[in-house]
Formats: structure tokens, C-alpha cells, sequence
């Protein structure tokens, strides 16, 4: 089957959503340069190649850490994801922080909630 049949019903293949707010506000030195900041504003995340480009500069410039990032965009890409950790871990952090990656791509754009 194809990597599509996987994905949320809401999801197109070839559906572009704005992973951009998943960047942390950082020093200049940090910030993530203004072609970064375009690439993720229009990611396919039901693209394999396109979606591990964005996951590489989220590495390294998202507030999120590395399986907190994993859950979330294994959420927005994905029918079925379970999100399961020791307390502390960041759970509800992640999904927060997957709500309002929804919202913002369905033009109901929240503020910034890295630091709820």
C-alpha cells in the first residue's frame, strides 16, 4: 500500500502545512535562517523526503526535543500514533503543542506556546 494510506483523512498527498511554529525563539545566532523558516511554512508532510528534510532542521532549531518532535510529526502525518512516557516526558507538552500545529494549519492561528 502506499504511504498515503496511512495518513489522516484530512490529509491530501499532497497537503502542505506550515511546521514553522515549531521553531523556538532563539538568539540570532540560533534562529533558523530565513530559508529555513520558508522551507518549513510549506512542508508535504505526507512526503517522505520533504518531511525528513523538515524534521533535520527541526533537530536542531525546535523547542521541542527529539522525541517530543518525532510524536508530533508522526501525529500530524499519521491515522493512528500513541504517545505513551513516564511522567515528566512531556505528553500533554506534545499535545499542545499537536493541537495547536492543527489549528495554526487550519488558519486559526494561536499564539506563540512554547513556554506553556
Amino acid at each position: 500500500s502506499s504511504p498515503h494510506a496511512f495518513a489522516p483523512a484530512y490529509l491530501l498527498p499532497d497537503t502542505k502545512l506550515d511546521l514553522s511554529l515549531l521553531l523556538k525563539d532563539s538568539s540570532p545566532t540560533d534562529a533558523a535562517s530565513k530559508e529555513e523558516v520558508a522551507a518549513l511554512q510549506q512542508v508535504c508532510i505526507c512526503d517522505a523526503e520533504e518531511r525528513e528534510k523538515a524534521t533535520q532542521v527541526l533537530r536542531h532549531k525546535s523547542f521541542l526535543d527529539q522525541t517530543q518532535l518525532d510524536a508530533v510529526l508522526a501525529s500530524l502525518s499519521q491515522r493512528c500514533v500513541i504517545i505513551q512516557g513516564p511522567p515528566g516526558t512531556g505528553k500533554s507538552f506534545v499535545g499542545l503543542q499537536l493541537v495547536r500545529a492543527m489549528l495554526w494549519n487550519c488558519g486559526l492561528q494561536t499564539t506563540n506556546a512554547s513556554a506553556t
